[in-house]
């Protein structure tokens, strides 16, 4: 987190000395140290050889797998409960947001339109979910409700805005704009969008204990290299924009729930885990060399049964189906 000290000279009653001067002062506090809960958690991630979602602990050697659908998937969020999973899924030909239990039950479908709904975001109070949906080659950003499918279109058709992320209360939706044109911040209530062009990022991603986010840019110092992105951190009005104190080539990211850690795919795949300040990297134990995506639960869950086998085939439970957009 980011601090201003103010600092003024005065007697010890408290009157300013004069001649009246002011200084002041900003600087960063060091990352938190990761907790002892964090072994409790879990980081999904899509496996590159079957293109399925599994789970598996930071410190673990063993994986679930959660999915069966044989189909592409952009983007994993998890509950705020932790027990269940956001994705988006190619099975019906264009991309659809789905949810599943986190020991692969209760598969259903919340979205069905035409164009491709991908980025899911799941809402710090659990009732909704963000995500990106893109037609002719344009995206904007919706919610749809996790109970009655109602979806909720936040940006205009003007603006291309893509992989949201909310603020832990729930107030606002930082997201990428364009082709790394810029980020953007989204109050949710009035959906007013404030625009940051000077700073191009993807991937951006809002600290689950504080008021930073952590983006992925493009510091490849021609034009017609091949994009080297490294991860920044950066406050929501554009203010302090930082590279990692230890830099990080990175394609995805996620937050541990504490804050402490960051999960990272490695560009060509494979996931690493790292302090917040990019030192201490690691492979993540139970992922396979070509891991993609990871996703870190956002709170602790029982540590038995990771390891077991996936559950009989099932039928997935019917649901209505969400149809088109309205």
């Amino acid at each position: 987190a980011w601090y201003t000290a103010h600092i003024a000279p005065v007697q010890p009653s408290g009157v300013l000395l004069e001649p009246v001067f002011r200084v002041s002062q900003t600087f960063r506090v060091a990352a938190p140290e990761p907790t002892d809960a964090l072994a409790k958690t879990f980081i999904a991630y899509v496996d590159a050889d079957d293109g399925e979602v599994y789970v598996t602990g930071p410190d673990d050697d063993t994986r679930r797998r959660v999915t069966t659908d044989h189909a592409e998937k952009r983007g994993i969020c998890w509950s705020p409960d932790g027990s269940q999973l956001a994705y988006a899924s190619s099975m019906r030909g264009t991309f659809d947001i789905w949810v599943i239990d986190r020991d692969g039950g209760g598969r259903r479908r919340l979205t069905g339109d035409d164009g491709d709904e991908v980025d899911p975001a799941w809402s710090p109070d659990g009732t909704r979910i963000a995500f990106t949906f893109a037609l002719n080659s344009r995206s904007q950003l919706a919610t749809v409700a996790v109970d009655d499918l109602n979806v909720t279109k936040l940006t205009a058709p003007t603006v291309m805005a893509h992989g949201p992320s909310w603020s832990p209360d729930g107030a606002r939706i930082a997201c990428s704009l364009g082709h790394e044109e810029g980020f953007g911040v989204l109050t949710v209530d009035t959906e007013s969008l404030v625009t940051l062009p000077d700073i191009a990022a993807r991937h951006v991603r809002w600290s689950p204990i504080g008021d930073s986010l952590l983006m992925l840019r493009n510091v490849s110092p021609q034009p017609y290299d091949f994009p080297e992105y490294v991860l920044h951190t950066v406050e929501p009005d554009g203010a302090h924009l930082l590279p990692l104190p230890a830099p990080i080539e990175s394609t995805t990211h996620s937050w541990s729930p504490d804050g402490s850690m960051i999960a990272i795919e490695r560009p060509g795949g494979g996931i690493s885990l790292a302090r917040a300040d990019g030192t201490e990297g690691r492979p993540l134990p139970g992922a396979e060399k070509g891991a993609r995506q990871p996703a870190w639960s956002p709170v602790p869950a029982p540590r038995p049964g990771v390891a077991e086998p996936p559950s009989a085939a099932r039928p997935p439970p019917h649901y209505p189906d969400p149809g088109p957009y309205p």
